[in-house]
């Protein structure tokens, strides 16, 4: 097996020039390079290679944006080895909301790029966000059906170059973060902190685009609470490289001395890849001295609020401290908003007054987010927004067998609900601390045209609470029917009131079995994973079976939901009584609704709770 390399190399009295070539010298660049250049048939002078740099910056200093000086000096280095087809690319941001002069190549001119190196090789800057081609994102993923830069998708070799800084919401940004600049939409706080997640996005991106190489600029870095948007650096003399962007952003987590796992984003790729089995880190792992990392309540209220739009569209503009010379405000409101609250953020690393300020009245704007989204889940459902999310676990870890296998799997449950008499077509027990709980109705509609508008397939995502998810078919029939099938589905609070005591959305994943017979269709499903651990069980079956000119509708549910933790001190399960009298009622009312929400499908008046993100 062969061995991975990071390296790390620093020096106070070395320029850092000396420190990018010993770097990448150690890491072994130039093999890789001849390696990818050999495999790809191409000659040197054909063989494209593209440079992702970080250019997410605000001011003439180059503390938040990989330092030009370093990234022309890889361009002609590049030039050195007969590699003549280098572009440099980025996308921009959401800031071009609030600022002019916005535009990739503007940011790159205002930051030092020449568009010549010292050596007299010309380059591009190219917008990652321009000449966008169809991309194969796999329907699992939440990317999918996102164009990509044409650019990007067909380099032969990608360096992403990043700037070692922290970040007020993810505690620190480096290689992982920095391939956010790879996706085209220019409003990235809303397409891809809010609709989507970056910890989603950027690993998608890492999967289906690899990096071939690593860098880290952290000759100059900025830290502190607020390092990726106002002006605070510290000379750390440092520049680390690598393959393997998960370990090279695991080192520079350990530099900054502080936990890798801390980054939801980082958090992810270490759990769903990990670091590489044979690795060898060369260079000193001492943090940098003096470094400031966020606190972590900066952090929480920020992540609280990604989804809250109409909170950040007017609390962002305060949040960064910008040249306003090279880059002006579009909006008077938006500069004195930043005139008068900005100067706070200066402080924050240096007055804890400051610091506790901010907290406060972060924490203010999640206590309104807060009560708005409780007033939309208890009063106005409809304003709530869908949940557009990727299929998290990797479809292939589920074999033929494990979706052939749901059948025995909901036997012993099906043979206790059918030992039990039914009241009102309805009968419930519990199983495993479990309520097991059956509901059927007669629908006066014909089988054929019933199962044609309510596709066995989706019944799940016709159930009630449904606020969103995602669908991906395993396995079709001969006749093209989907029968195995993996889902993500996404449920509000349940009960609903649940949300008064910050209880979470139901958010599980599903392996899913569907049988399709003459006047008989049925889908059985059995979570294999939830990612916000919000239900231990959440299994069951729905069937739709013809009697005469008539459908029946059969639901069996075996489903344990985590209480919100302000709630856990209540045991029901101690009291019969009360948890029958708490849990049933409630249970009967759900699929009650569910069954509701099929026949208005069947009707064509079924109306999906919440609303889209985007709207043409």
């Amino acid at each position: 097996m062969n061995r991975e390399f990071v390296v790390i190399e620093s020096g106070k009295s070395r320029s850092k020039f000396d420190l990018l070539n010993a770097a990448i010298e150690k890491a072994q660049f130039r093999e890789l390079l001849e390696k990818v250049t050999a495999k790809s048939g191409k000659t040197k002078a054909e063989f494209l290679v593209v440079i992702k740099p970080n250019l997410a910056m605000f001011f003439k200093e180059e503390v938040t944006g990989t330092d030009p000086e370093l990234v022309e000096h890889l361009v002609d280095l590049l030039h050195d080895l007969s590699y003549t087809n280098v572009v440099i690319g980025e996308a921009q941001n959401t800031f071009y909301k609030w600022l002019h002069n916005r535009e990739i190549p503007n940011i790159a001119r205002a930051i030092g790029y020449k568009f010549t190196t010292p050596k007299g090789r010309k380059y591009q800057v190219h917008d990652l966000a321009s000449d966008l081609i169809p991309c194969n994102f796999p329907p699992e993923y939440s990317l999918f059906g996102t164009p990509v830069s044409k650019i990007w998708q067909e380099a032969d070799f990608r360096i992403n170059f990043a700037k070692n800084k922290t970040h007020e919401e993810y505690f620190y940004t480096l290689c992982l973060k920095n391939l956010l600049g790879a996706l085209p939409l220019d409003d990235k706080h809303l397409h891809y902190h809010s609709r989507l997640k970056v910890w989603d996005v950027c690993l998608e991106v890492y999967q289906q685009f690899p990096v071939h190489f690593n860098i880290i600029d952290a000759y100059v870095s900025n830290h502190g609470n607020v390092g990726s948007q106002v002006l605070n650096a510290i000379e750390t003399w440092t520049v680390i490289a690598g393959y393997n962007g998960i370990l090279v952003d695991w080192i520079g987590a350990i530099k900054m001395g502080i936990d890798p796992y801390l980054s939801p984003l980082n958090r992810k790729a270490l759990k769903q890849i990990g670091l590489p089995e044979n690795y060898q880190v060369i260079g000193s792992l001492t943090p940098y001295e003096g470094w400031k990392n966020v606190h972590p309540l900066i952090s929480d209220s920020f992540l609280r609020l990604d989804e809250a739009e109409a909170i950040t569209r007017i609390f962002w503009p305060a949040s960064f401290i910008v040249d306003r010379q090279v880059f002006p405000w579009k909006k008077k409101l938006d500069k004195w908003i930043n005139a008068i609250i900005s100067p706070f953020w200066t402080r924050v690393d240096r007055n804890r007054l400051f610091l506790w300020l901010i907290i406060y009245m972060n924490y203010f704007f999640v206590w309104v987010f807060f009560m708005k989204r409780v007033w939309r889940t208890l009063i106005n459902q409809k304003q709530l927004r869908r949940k557009e999310l990727p299929i998290n676990v990797v479809r292939d870890q589920f074999k033929e067998q494990d979706y052939e296998g749901l059948p025995a799997f909901m036997r012993p449950l099906e043979e206790i609900i059918n030992s039990i008499p039914t009241k009102n077509g309805s009968c419930h027990t519990f199983v495993d601390g479990a309520i097991l709980h059956y509901l059927e109705r007669d629908v006066d509609f014909p089988f054929e045209e019933f199962v044609s508008k309510v596709e066995i397939r989706k019944t799940v995502s016709y159930m009630h609470d449904y606020i969103g998810g995602r669908t991906v078919q395993i396995k079709s029939d001969s006749e093209g029917r989907c029968i195995h099938q993996l889902e993500r589905t996404v449920f509000l609070s349940q009960p609903n009131s649940f949300i008064l005591f910050n209880g979470s959305n139901i958010d599980v994943t599903k392996i899913e079995w569907i049988k399709y017979s003459e006047g008989f269709q049925k889908i059985i499903w059995r979570t294999v994973f939830s990612d916000n651990n919000s239900a231990i069980y959440d299994d069951g079956t729905v069937t739709f079976e013809q009697l005469d000119n008539r459908i029946r509708i059969r639901i069996i549910v075996h489903q344990n939901f985590v209480k919100p933790p302000a709630l856990n001190w209540i045991k029901l399960n101690n009291f019969p009584s009360l948890r029958r009298f708490f849990m049933v009622p409630g249970y009967h009312h759900f699929f009650k609704k569910t069954i509701d929400n099929y026949c208005s499908v069947a009707e064509g008046k079924y109306e999906a709770i919440g609303r889209p993100w985007i709207t043409d």
